[in-house]
């Protein structure tokens, strides 16, 4: 080969990149579209939803903008790279699938599905707190300065919400357990998004308040539905701007946990 042919050679080779990195490159950018369109699409879903709230649409428009928000959480997550978090991963789309199933039930009037709703939104909490969980090493300093006083926060608002609410007249007495229960649960996962030291700064806060915002949201429901005179259609608004904005921060804080492996991933390869 001559020097000619060997330098054309060369200057193709370095024209055409190699097979991999082109592939490498098509599937960061197909991933990079996805998550915009999968952003834009809940960002959209969350303002119709607002909306109607607020323009007092039908209840018939509710049954797609409601769910749709946390449904393309899910469906997103399952298609997420999990980088090595398979486990938290898992639970996240758990959490995920049974809030959207909380959505639908609640949608509907009558005690049954009221039953059907706080059973899923509870199983909901119990993946994101074995999910969050997944993260923390159960740091004795981080436990001690941080999330002890953090749970005792959680604990006492909790037990005071749950006194005032059955305090009311015309609690149904039948419901003072399940909603005790499921005080407990939100308060542990609130707790448990507290302990996450195996993470990035920005998941951790993401994540932590995400389940604040849980909290704020249930309570706001929960005066809605049991506090005569307190429902209105701001108190509405409120439940389900924070609500959404609670699972839409916890989402972004797990796609911010599969970066954070990844990028361990790179360091170890190097």
């Amino acid at each position: 080969m001559s020097k000619g042919q060997v330098k054309e050679s060369l200057i193709k080779k370095n024209q055409n990149p190699a097979p991999s990195i082109q592939n490498k490159q098509s599937t960061s950018n197909r991933g990079s579209t996805a998550k915009v369109f999968a952003h834009s699409l809940i960002i959209i879903f969350m303002l119709l939803q607002w909306a109607g709230i607020l323009l007092h649409l039908p209840k018939e428009y509710n049954y797609i903008t409601k769910p749709s928000v946390v449904l393309i959480m899910f469906i997103y997550t399952l298609f997420q790279p999990h980088y090595g978090a398979k486990a938290f991963k898992q639970f996240m789309a758990i959490g995920f699938i049974f809030s959207a199933l909380g959505d639908i039930f609640l949608m509907f009037d009558g005690q049954q599905f009221f039953f059907y709703g706080l059973g899923s939104f509870a199983t909901a909490h119990i993946a994101f707190l074995v999910g969050f969980l997944e993260n923390s090493s159960f740091d004795t300093n981080q436990f001690v300065n941080f999330s002890v006083p953090i749970a005792v926060l959680l604990f006492g608002y909790g037990y005071y919400m749950f006194i005032f609410l059955t305090s009311q007249t015309g609690f149904p007495e039948k419901l003072k357990t399940p909603v005790l229960v499921y005080v407990i649960l939100i308060s542990v996962m609130c707790f448990a998004s507290s302990m996450r030291d195996k993470t990035s700064p920005k998941s951790y806060y993401l994540a932590f308040i995400g389940a604040i915002f849980f909290v704020c949201s249930d309570s706001i429901l929960s005066l809605n539905m049991f506090i005569p005179g307190f429902k209105s259609t701001i108190m509405q608004f409120a439940v389900m701007f924070t609500y959404y904005i609670a699972e839409y921060l916890i989402f972004v804080a797990s796609l911010t946990h599969y970066s954070y492996f990844k990028n361990r991933e790179h360091e170890k390869k190097d």
